[in-house]
Formats: C-alpha cells, sequence, structure tokens
C-alpha cells in the first residue's frame, strides 16, 4: 500500500502543473489585502506635541483637564481629543499673590503640551480646540452681564414660542358666563330644578337665543374680521420670535466674546509634530491573517490540481487574482510618494498601514 501511494503521489507531483503554484500565491494575497482593506485590523491614533502661549487662566484649565483625561485613559476611556501632558517651558513674569484678574490674564506662559487624536490634527483644528478647552469656566461669570443679557434672551425666546403655539386660544372670545353660574347664591324652592350642576362652569355652553333660522346664518362680515385677526396675530407672534431668535444669537456672540477675553491670551507659538501611531495588533489576529492566507491559497491550488475549475476557468481566476493584486500594489506605491503619515505607519506597523490603502489616514 506504501509503494502504490507514493507511485500515485509522485504521478500527481510530475503532472503538477508551473501556474498552480503562482495561481495559489496570486490568489492568497489578494484575499488578504482585500480582507485587511474591508475590515481594518487596527485604528490609528496621532500624538500630537505642541507650543503654545497662554495666559495664567488658560493655564489653569489645561493643568486641570491634562489630570482628568490622563485619569481616563488609566481608566481606559477614550475621547476624540485627549490632552496627556502640560510642561511650562518660560514665563513672563512671576504672578504677584496681590494681582487682580486683569493682570493675570496679562501674564503669558510658554508651554508645551502632548496631545492624543483620534483623527487627524490639522493647524485649523488644533488652534480651535486648544481655544475652546481653554476658556474660563462658564460657571465663574455666571453673575456678569453677558451671562445675564444671554439668559433673559433664551427666556425671552422661550417666551415667544409659547404665545406662538397657543395663540389661537388667546384670540378665541369666550362667552360671558351668567351670574348665576359666578356667584353662588341660594336659589329659591321654585327655580332649584333650573340650577346647573356642580361642574357647570367646565361643561358651559351657551344659551341659544333667538330662532334657528338667524342661528344658522353667521355674519360674513363677522368671520372676515375674526379671519384677519387671526393673521395679524400669528404675523405678529412670528414677528416676536423672530426677533427673539437674532436677539439670542447677538446675546451669545457678546457671551462667547467676554469668555474669550476674561481667558486671556492664546497663540500657536510652533508648528504641532504629529506623530501616527497605531493600536497594538493582538498575536492572535496576526494568526488569523496567516491562517486566511494560507487557507485561501491552498483551496485555490488544490481546485487548479484536480481541474474542478476547468482550464479556462483556472486561468481566469489567476489573472483576475493578478489585476486585483496590481491594484493593491499600484495604491500601495501610490500611498508611499503621496501620504507621509501612511508612510510613518508603514514602518512602525506595516500590516496597519496595509489596511488602510483604501480608505487612508483617519
Amino acid at each position: 500500500m506504501d509503494d502504490s501511494h507514493r507511485r500515485e503521489l509522485s504521478s500527481d507531483m510530475s503532472q503538477f502543473p508551473r501556474g498552480v503554484l503562482w495561481g495559489g500565491i496570486v490568489f492568497a494575497l489578494a484575499a488578504v489585502l482585500t480582507c485587511l482593506n474591508c475590515l481594518p485590523p487596527t485604528s490609528v491614533r496621532y500624538h500630537v506635541h505642541s507650543k503654545i502661549v497662554v495666559s495664567q487662566p488658560r493655564l489653569e484649565q489645561l493643568r486641570q483637564l491634562a489630570a482628568s483625561d490622563r485619569a481616563a485613559v488609566k481608566r481606559g476611556e477614550h475621547k476624540r481629543v485627549q490632552l496627556l501632558s502640560v510642561k511650562v517651558l518660560d514665563q513672563s513674569a512671576q504672578p504677584g499673590a496681590g494681582e487682580s484678574d486683569d493682570e493675570a490674564r496679562g501674564q503669558v506662559v510658554l508651554v508645551e503640551v502632548g496631545t492624543l487624536w483620534n483623527t487627524r490634527c490639522t493647524l485649523e483644528r488644533h488652534f480651535a480646540w486648544f481655544n475652546r478647552i481653554s476658556q474660563v469656566a462658564p460657571e465663574k461669570l455666571v453673575n456678569s452681564k453677558a451671562a445675564q443679557a444671554v439668559r433673559f434672551a433664551r427666556w425671552e425666546l422661550a417666551t415667544a414660542e409659547h404665545y406662538q403655539a397657543q395663540h389661537q386660544f388667546l384670540v378665541a372670545k369666550q362667552p360671558q358666563l351668567p351670574e348665576e353660574v359666578i356667584t353662588p347664591e341660594a336659589t329659591p324652592p321654585e327655580v332649584a330644578t333650573s340650577t346647573r350642576p356642580t361642574f357647570a362652569l367646565a361643561s358651559y355652553q351657551p344659551e341659544q337665543t333667538g330662532s334657528p333660522a338667524t342661528d344658522g346664518a353667521a355674519d360674513p362680515s363677522v368671520e372676515a374680521a375674526h379671519l384677519v385677526e387671526v393673521h395679524q396675530a400669528q404675523q405678529q407672534h412670528t414677528a416676536n420670535v423672530a426677533r427673539a431668535r437674532a436677539n439670542l444669537v447677538q446675546a451669545e456672540l457678546a457671551w462667547q466674546r467676554e469668555l474669550e477675553r476674561s481667558s486671556g491670551a492664546l497663540q500657536i507659538a510652533s508648528v504641532p509634530a504629529v506623530l501616527p501611531r497605531s493600536t497594538g495588533l493582538a498575536w492572535w489576529m496576526s494568526a488569523s491573517v496567516l491562517v486566511l492566507g494560507m487557507a485561501a491559497g491552498s483551496l485555490a491550488g488544490w481546485l487548479h490540481l484536480r481541474h474542478w475549475l476547468g482550464p479556462r476557468t483556472g486561468r481566469r481566476l489567476t489573472r483576475l487574482s493578478e489585476w486585483t493584486l496590481a491594484f493593491w500594489v499600484v495604491l500601495a506605491v501610490g500611498r508611499f510618494f503621496a501620504d507621509a503619515l501612511w508612510r510613518d505607519v508603514l514602518v512602525d506597523s506595516p500590516l496597519s498601514a496595509l489596511g488602510r490603502l483604501m480608505a487612508g489616514m483617519p
């Protein structure tokens, strides 16, 4: 049995076509690159280091945020941007103990900060983020005139919107109740049967006066006047809402300017240095990619060897795999020369970079 098995194996190897090995390798590489780009195995984050000039109030806000973000990182929590380090390099003068708020805002400090970004960090995003998170807490200026103006503008807008939603009840005229319903007086026994029940006010209906013929015909002039009154009320309430919204926008802009003035100076001293880094790749993920490539190549080679695909179908599959692999190679060459961040990730983690050929860096 062993001799016959060896002879069959040697005959199979002698008949092994040259294109079977090449077709299996090409199909395996094309399948691996396609799967990596459809399901990237790792994510990419950016370590950004920069030097900025800030005032003393902004420096206090940065230190508080850095402490909270470092604690969040230790707990495994992640945000879009996290402040990791704040290091003072130089300052204009030592702040005195009895300085006023305006004098404290005049003190500027050169600091080096390190941040962690989930998306690309441009100079505009970098400045806007620092300007927002380093502002003085709004609670410290809650009694300022700008804060009071914002609260009043919001109340004014809420009131105008309420009257706009309920204007139909405000313009509707209610019938006048008779005196015997409004004032509960003692009723003589002879008219006791005509008194109203306990909830008469809730279910009051105006008594019909006149003949049915005259009641059925409404006065056109009265209805027209009522429609004009309703339309005028709608226009008035719409104008009030629009004016209240404009006032709120102006008040919020003034409040934002007050926050920036109270926060003090902020200036970018150097261009931020961006270092892309990929998250750790688990061993089982690397093993899965290797197993996927070996399984795909073995399956394609075995189907070629057993002629289950047919010679024409096998050549077509090999040609399709070659074109797919050529597409990924061309895309990788283009990324290498056009995207500096992709080059850095390729050096740091090749598997992460190959999984970002189509989408690019986030």
